[in-house]
């Protein structure tokens, strides 16, 4: 009994270190320690950088375009991730997220820049070597946790120390499994880069000009519409009024006229 808690003592110790080098956020700029001994950064080959990309491209034909891309995508080694084509609109467009191999990410931008104008272009790198490090360093300790209780497994004679070692295996393989299953997804980021396609028809560019000149016109148009329906019915209802409005100032200017004799007198 000795020895299994002095050894379940020695496991936990190797969990909390597995535990404290966890997963930790990504630096968004390279970073180095001052001082003379400051630590150099791993060489650009070594580094772990998720990078992904936005482009805006003017075309003749949206859906051509579509089409052409999606057989680019796979003659590149990559596959597209989502995609919208809107043609049931009067400036039809489309929309694609594409995942290619990271090193070909530069020549897609540029193979990609000619099947129009390019309207807009952005790229981002994300550094997750440090994530990636940590990653692995945890899933090296608990790799050795687990092995050792095996090993307990086998040595162990009381069943209620067999019940709470297989437990504790359990519990170690769910954190293996979800260790690497971290680190596989930063590896899928890393080696896949992502491209983000809007494509916008060339004529709807102008169109849009041309139609907000006609807004102007149809607005101006609707105003002067709605200032000449508001005088003819200034008129109409003058017309009906007057009869009523004649006896008010017939009386009021009778009045006037006896204050200026009475005055004069």
């Amino acid at each position: 009994m000795k020895k299994f808690i002095g050894f379940i003592l020695s496991l936990y110790s190797i969990l909390l270190v597995a535990g404290c080098s966890g997963p930790t956020e990504a630096p968004t700029a390279p970073q180095t320690f001052g001082g003379n001994n400051a630590r150099p950064l791993p060489d650009a080959d070594q580094r772990k950088i998720i990078r992904t990309a936005h482009l805006t491209l003017s075309v003749a034909d949206p859906e051509e375009s579509f089409r052409t891309i999606r057989e680019k995508v796979s003659a590149w080694g990559g596959f597209v991730q989502g995609s919208n084509f809107q043609t049931h609109t009067q400036n039809p467009s489309a929309n694609l997220t594409i995942r290619v191999p990271s090193h070909r990410l530069d020549s897609s931008l540029q193979e990609l820049g000619t099947l129009g104008d390019v309207l807009s272009q952005s790229e981002q790198g994300q550094d997750v070597s440090d994530q990636y490090k940590d990653l692995e360093s945890q899933l090296r300790n608990l790799k050795v946790a687990e092995q050792r209780l095996l090993q307990l497994v086998k040595e162990t004679g009381s069943v209620k120390d067999l019940l709470e070692t297989e437990k504790e295996v359990t519990r170690v393989r769910g954190e293996i499994e979800k260790a690497q299953g971290q680190l596989n997804q930063l590896e899928h980021q890393v080696a896949m880069s992502t491209i983000t396609i809007d494509l916008l028809k060339k004529n709807a560019l102008n169109q849009g000009e041309f139609w907000r000149l006609g807004e102007a016109v149809q607005g101006a148009w609707n105003l002067f519409h709605f200032i000449t329906r508001a005088l003819v019915w200034v008129l109409i209802y003058s017309v009906f009024l007057l009869p009523f409005a004649l006896p008010f100032w017939w009386v009021r200017r009778k009045k006037s006229k006896k204050s200026v004799n009475t005055f004069e007198h």
